[in-house]
């Protein structure tokens, strides 16, 4: 799941070997921690060549750190977007209610329904 989840960004970067790689390279089960630390890692070499402005790519974060079970670092990078489409939305709202934020989820859902 969250080994996915890196494929995914890879693979929306055009890193597509390292995403092929990766995908190759993941076992049955993900090992949450490393793939978290690695997640972390990617995340800061996207702000270092600026494409954390990307809301395809920073959606695609965000769905790495909800599935680490990071949905602070997530919430962090959802508020400091300058601009949200519905990928973004969808990503954190989906986020909530993975880790078992029903409540969350549904607050930041009428949020988005009151800002059409």
């Amino acid at each position: 799941m969250v080994g996915g989840a890196l494929v995914d960004v890879y693979a929306k970067l055009w890193f597509l070997d390292l995403a092929c790689q990766l995908f190759w390279n993941l076992e049955e089960k993900d090992n949450m921690g490393q793939y978290g630390e690695m997640g972390k890692c990617f995340h800061a070499c996207i702000i270092k060549t600026g494409l954390k402005s990307d809301l395809h790519v920073a959606s695609s974060i965000m769905n790495m750190y909800s599935k680490c079970g990071s949905i602070k670092e997530a919430l962090q990078l959802f508020n400091e977007m300058k601009d949200h489409n519905l990928v973004t939305w969808t990503a954190m709202i989906s986020g909530y209610a993975c880790n078992g934020l029903g409540s969350e989820s549904a607050q930041l859902f009428t949020k988005w329904k009151k800002l059409g």
